[in-house]
């Protein structure tokens, strides 16, 4: 019986450490870099977070809500940065059969639940598909902003009158593009 314990506990640490070592990694699976020799300059890509669950939702029915996905990129010269990049791009991109906002909004971030830091409006573009409606907007987030998000412990994104919570991988994801838009950062150290 001692022995199964030991072995058990054995195995629940060795788990353990792999899951540090793939958070880890899948952070760095989950941002993308590509270099344009033409133009040199990189592009940097957060792969796309899905915020539908992390969204407050007024509709009564789940069918009535659609989808909400967000696009994080950042553009610097060189294949690595030599100052500090200026601002991130947050695309949001909602998919629904109703319009959920037809305009651009006013979008914020909510940093630890107590600061609020009011980024202005988004552009906008819309689309009516054969099902749906696509709505696209879009701001940059400057580089303090990110650095922000990067040192929060939460963060929240009102997007007009609607709030979206970000889970902590999310989080993670979020705070390693920060990290990138640094010379000489490495999100994976």
């Amino acid at each position: 019986m001692v022995v199964a314990l030991i072995i058990v506990t054995g195995l629940g640490a060795a788990q353990n450490g792999k899951d540090r070592a793939s958070g880890s990694a899948k952070t760095n699976n989950h941002i993308k870099t590509k270099y344009n020799q033409s133009k040199d300059e990189t592009t940097v890509t957060l792969k796309t977070l899905d915020l539908s669950g992390s969204m407050n939702k007024e509709m009564t029915r789940e069918s009535e809500f659609g989808n909400l996905d967000l696009e994080v990129s950042f553009t610097h010269k060189g294949k690595q940065p030599s100052r500090n990049a200026d601002s991130a791009t947050f695309r949001f991109k909602g998919l629904a059969k109703n319009p959920m906002w037809m305009k651009a909004q006013n979008f914020a971030l909510v940093i630890d639940d107590a600061t609020g830091l009011v980024l202005g409006a988004t552009s906008y573009s819309s689309s009516s598909q054969t099902f749906y409606i696509e709505e696209v907007m879009s701001i940059a987030v400057p580089y303090e902003a990110m650095q922000r998000i990067a040192a929060a412990k939460t963060v929240a994104l009102q997007i007009g009158t609607r709030t979206v919570r970000l889970t902590a991988d999310q989080l993670t994801d979020l705070k390693a593009m920060a990290a990138m838009m640094t010379p000489g950062s490495n999100p994976s150290s």
